[in-house]
């Protein structure tokens, strides 16, 4: 081979390790998501050795869920100490983008160039959303003393604390909440097996005698009365006027919502996801069954229902009469 022919050789050899350099390795990084958000902290400056947040504001579409990394990272001066808090503003109408707020407690041990850790938020399908470093202003406890004492010519107290001291947090584990729950569902294991093996011995003998009368059919009342029925029974017991929205909204989205639709509809709605619930609906052509406002609803319950996000309790009103308004555009009438 002439030298000519070799030329092009040598230079590969020599420029492929910077040229794979370059390249990195494959599906490191996620697709990163266009998502439009404001990160600050609250109270600003935060105060010394209180807890303070980092609150994250997400503008997402309805069923885009973001998730935090499982440890937050932190160092001995700004330190993490609890998981985040979700909130949710619903839309103020199907279909429109809804704004989750996460708030992240930390608690500064340290005075000056303090910055919370740069944060990835992922969704399911593996895409990032990437949350920058925020400053973090110390307001130390003594520091209006301080500026007093200089105002009228003393000589400043030094703080009760040196800078650079190491303050220690320690998380004690209490096992005895898990003990108490642990021993309720047992509990409450073997009370449902004794009263089925009763209720299975009492039909048995029932059956044996031949005493029993010929079953009475009754007349089921339409699914939109039951409905119509259960939200009135629940709005009745008073849980948003004492605030305990928690508990309403599971029960509104299983008791009322969810039941109608497995009752009016015939599709498998009490054990399904949402999701799952959503696809066996659109196998489903009846007037007024709007599928998008059923998940919406549904995926707002789910995060306060399994995220522990905040709700007020007109958002929890307006969800009643979301659900009200859908039993009524889609009941059976008469003639059916």
């Amino acid at each position: 081979m002439s030298v000519r022919g070799l030329l092009p050789a040598l230079w590969l050899c020599v420029a492929w390790p910077s040229v794979a350099a370059d390249a990195g390795p494959a599906g490191d990084d996620g697709e990163e998501l266009s998502i439009p958000f404001t990160v600050r902290i609250e109270p600003n400056p935060a105060p010394f050795a209180t807890p303070f947040d980092l609150v994250i504001e997400l503008t997402r579409r309805q069923g885009q869920r973001l998730r935090l990394p499982g440890v937050i990272p932190g160092t001995d001066e700004l330190k993490n100490i609890g998981p985040a808090r979700r909130s949710v503003t619903p839309p103020p109408k199907p279909g429109d983008p809804m704004v989750e707020t996460l708030r992240v407690p930390f608690i500064a041990l340290g005075l000056e160039d303090l910055k919370t850790p740069a944060l990835v938020l992922t969704d399911p399908e593996g895409r990032v959303l990437e949350i920058p470093a925020v400053d973090v202003p110390v307001q130390a406890p003594d520091e209006e003393a301080q500026k007093k004492a200089a105002a009228e010519g003393q000589e400043p107290t030094p703080p009760a604390f040196a800078k650079g001291r190491t303050h220690h947090l320690y998380t004690v584990d209490d096992p005895r909440p898990r003990m108490v729950l642990f021993s309720a569902l047992i509990s409450g294991i073997v009370a449902l097996l004794s009263y089925l093996a009763l209720r299975r011995r009492s039909y048995d003998v029932w059956f044996a005698s031949g005493a029993a009368a010929a079953p009475v059919v009754e007349e089921r009342p339409p699914a939109h009365e039951l409905a119509l029925a259960r939200l009135e029974a629940l709005l009745a017991e008073g849980l948003l006027q004492r605030g305990e929205v928690s508990v309403f909204v599971p029960r509104l989205m299983d008791e009322v919502l969810r039941s109608y639709l497995e009752d009016r509809f015939e599709v498998r709605a009490e054990a399904e996801t949402t999701r799952e619930l959503c696809e066996n609906l659109l196998s489903v052509s009846a007037p007024g069954l709007d599928v998008t406002l059923i998940e919406g609803i549904l995926s707002t319950a789910d995060l306060i229902k399994f995220a522990r996000a905040e709700a007020s309790v007109a958002a929890a009103h307006q969800m009643a009469g979301q659900v009200r308004a859908l039993i009524e555009a889609t009941k059976q009438e008469a003639q059916e």
